[in-house]
């Protein structure tokens, strides 16, 4: 019996998908991450692609004139703005390599291939309304590995626009 439980705890690990065995790197991006963009608003959207070195920031503006630091972390996140808080401009920092803006009417999408990933950095997709002239969102990705897909959806939902984001990484 006893000789079942290293076995188990083996299994057990393996199951859970941890990829935390010391001395077991990562799998680093070799190829370029393939990106798609799709447009499921009801009006024109621009997306805005960079790769920024996490912990670097971004300069949003606000409607109001006021600016803040948007700190790009390791993970998947979104920062999404609202009518009360509208963001009307959006540097990267000088450090970023921007791959290009891309305006998709209503119902097109476009897929393009990032190079310059790697773990310690984040592809970054700012998503522009072109009708109302303000940033829907943010949206970062960074992963402890190679990233295999990354989609970013805009949606028009009752009262409020929305973004979406799906993706995939390997840790191995």
């Amino acid at each position: 019996m006893t000789q079942w439980v290293p076995f188990g705890l083996v299994l057990l690990v393996c199951l859970a998908g941890c990829s935390a065995i010391p001395g077991v790197e990562p799998a680093p991006q070799k190829e370029p991450a393939p990106v798609m963009m799709v447009n499921n608003a009801t009006q024109t959207e621009t997306f805005t692609v960079g790769v920024v070195e996490v912990g670097n920031n971004l300069t949003v503006q606000d409607g109001d004139g006021d600016s803040f630091n948007y700190t790009i972390n390791q993970g998947s996140s979104t920062y999404t703005t609202s009518n009360a808080s509208s963001f009307t401009h959006i540097d990267f920092p000088e450090s970023a390599s921007r791959h290009g803006e891309y305006t998709l009417q209503p119902g097109e999408r476009k897929q393009i291939d990032v190079e310059g990933v790697a773990p310690n950095k984040a592809i970054v997709v700012l998503v522009y309304d072109e009708d109302d002239g303000t940033y829907r969102s943010i949206k970062t990705l960074s992963c402890s590995g190679a990233i295999q897909g990354y989609r970013v959806t805009s949606q028009k939902g009752g009262s409020d626009d929305w973004t979406m984001s799906t993706h995939q990484c390997s840790n191995w």
